[in-house]
């Protein structure tokens, strides 16, 4: 289930439909309690270009 919201972030940021992956990634860790492994979290910023901001 996790792995499936973060593919959806990264297909709405490519389809320009968000602006940014990390501050909606970073509420859903320290508001929703969604956990994501480290190497993970950094993947998906990587993926989407956002890794200057890890």
């Amino acid at each position: 289930m996790n792995v499936l919201i973060l593919e959806i972030l990264v297909e709405a940021k490519s389809q320009g439909l968000i602006s940014a992956v990390k501050p909606l990634l970073d509420d859903l860790v320290n508001k929703a309690g969604f956990w994501v492994a480290k190497p993970l979290y950094k993947s998906v910023l990587q993926l989407v270009d956002e890794n200057d901001l890890i």
